[in-house]
C-alpha cells in the first residue's frame, strides 16, 4: 500500500519544528523513526498534509547520561541503545530490558522512546519500567515546556475506536525525560 502525498520538513532546530507543527496544527505529524506512523499512514488511518522530522535534532549527544543523581535519556535514543547502553545494566535493568521488548531488531534500531512513550500505544514496552521509576517526560510546544509524569499520563491514554490516543497533543515534540538514580523507598 503506498503512502499518502504530503509535504515533508526537516528542521534544524527544536524551536523551527515547534513553529512548523504549531503553524500546521492538526495538519501535521512528527516523524523521527517512522515504525508507528508510516505503517497508520500506508493503513490510511493518519493523513498528515505535513511531516516534520525531528531526527536530526539528535545531533552527536549520546542517547543517556548520569548527571547530578538522575539518568537522563533523550527521546531520540533508539530502542537498540537503550537495551545494550552499559549505565542500564545494573540497576535500571528494567529500562534495557524493556527496550529490548520492542519489535524486531530492524524496529528496534529505528524506534525512539520519545516516539514510544508519545504515541501512548498499549504495547509501549518502554513505559512500565519508566512508570516504575516515575519518569517525568519533558515536552515541548512552542516556546512552552513542561514536565508530565508518566504515572497520570499511562492511565488516561484511552481506547478510542481500537486505537491508543496520546494524552498529550499530536504538536508537541518530546524533550528528554529523566529517572531518578534514587533507589525507590522500601
Amino acid at each position: 500500500m503506498p503512502l499518502p502525498k504530503f509535504q515533508f520538513s526537516e528542521p534544524g532546530s527544536l524551536d523551527e519544528a515547534c513553529r512548523l507543527l504549531a503553524d500546521a496544527g492538526e495538519n501535521a505529524a512528527v516523524i523521527a523513526g517512522g515504525t508507528d506512523l508510516l505503517v497508520k499512514m500506508k493503513q490510511g488511518r493518519v493523513k498528515p498534509e505535513l511531516v516534520v522530522s525531528i531526527a536530526r535534532l539528535r545531533g552527536n549527544e549520546p542517547p543517556l547520561e548520569a548527571d547530578g543523581g538522575k539518568l537522563r535519556i533523550r527521546p531520540l535514543a533508539t530502542m537498540s541503545e537503550l537495551g545494550s547502553h552499559p549505565d542500564l545494566r545494573g540497576t535500571f535493568r528494567s529500562i534495557a530490558e524493556g527496550a529490548l521488548m520492542v519489535g524486531s531488531p530492524q524496529i528496534r534500531n529505528l524506534a525512539t522512546v520519545g516516539g514510544n512513550l508519545v504515541s501512548a500505544r498499549p504495547c509501549a514496552d518502554s513505559a512500565p519500567p519508566l512508570l516504575c521509576w516515575d519518569a517525568r517526560l519533558s515536552l515541548a510546544s512552542g516556546a512552552v515546556a513542561c514536565a508530565v509524569s508518566r504515572r497520570p499520563s499511562i492511565r488516561t491514554a484511552a481506547r478510542v475506536e481500537g486505537r491508543s490516543r496520546a494524552p498529550m497533543a499530536r504538536s508537541r515534540t518530546c524533550l528528554p525525560l529523566a529517572v531518578s538514580w534514587a533507589l525507590p523507598e522500601a
